[in-house]
């Protein structure tokens, strides 16, 4: 791909793909929070002025002579930019019409891409926040679905051998699969009522926080949680789900 070309020109033969909208949108995103700690607004943020090299992006200078520009005008034009990235036949209608026919991560992240759209200077949200949640739908693009937990199934009962007396034989003793089941412990908070995408189990509870990142999840509504039954760790965000780090790899 030469230095000249843009975004503009790459949409041109079709969206991009979830997870690389999410890089080119985190790396946007990084240089708009540059310029606002700054106390600057770019004012001029679209795909025409973003050029793409192997090196990364290349975001074109702010447009001179532009006043009255505020940093939320950044934050709506960077919405602007996710959604025509993921939908840019669509970025023009309905942005309802275009979530709706979407799912899993790219619902996700046109979710984002409206809230960014609808952004006020009261309301936000601000370039700090949307760059941290552009970042954690990066690294869940990133994590491999969590295998299913597999269950052998239980082995056949012996026949009875035939007896010589007319009394019936008795029923074979069948064991039954006790599930593994610990009551939850002090450092546990109350349960979530959801099911564990591991092994489909109601004992699932929120857990505390372990590490930066899982402080930062909860400081935007999503919590840590941890299954009782298979002690799989996972966080949900935004619908999606990825898993973290169990206790003892923590203790490790």
């Amino acid at each position: 791909m030469g230095l000249q070309a843009t975004l503009a020109s790459r949409l041109e033969h079709g969206p991009l793909a979830p997870d690389l909208a999410l890089k080119y949108a985190a790396q946007v995103a990084g240089m708009i929070r540059e310029l606002h700690r700054d106390r600057r607004v770019h004012g001029g943020l679209h795909v025409s002025s973003i050029r793409l090299a192997v090196s990364g992006l290349a975001l074109a200078a702010p447009p001179e002579g532009v006043r009255g520009l505020r940093p939320v005008d950044d934050i709506v034009a960077l919405g602007g930019l996710l959604f025509e990235m993921l939908a840019p036949r669509k970025a023009g209608a309905s942005g309802e019409q275009a979530v709706a026919g979407s799912s899993g991560l790219q619902a996700a992240i046109l979710q984002l891409a409206q809230r960014c759209m609808a952004a006020t200077t009261e309301a936000g949200p601000d370039i700090q926040k949307v760059s941290l949640e552009i970042r954690l739908l990066l690294l869940l693009a990133r994590q491999p679905r969590p295998e299913p937990l597999q269950v052998p199934p239980p082995a056949a009962a012996p026949m009875p051998e035939p007896r010589a007396d007319p009394q019936p034989a008795p029923l074979p003793a069948v064991a039954l699969e006790t599930p593994v089941l610990r009551m939850p412990l002090a450092e546990d908070l109350p349960p979530t009522g959801s099911r564990c995408p591991r092994c489909q189990g109601y004992h699932v509870y929120h857990s505390h926080a372990r590490g930066v990142i899982e402080e930062l999840l909860e400081k935007i509504g999503c919590p840590p949680s941890r299954c009782h039954r298979c002690f799989y760790r996972f966080v949900d965000i935004f619908g999606m789900r990825a898993s973290l780090p169990s206790p003892a790899q923590h203790r490790t």
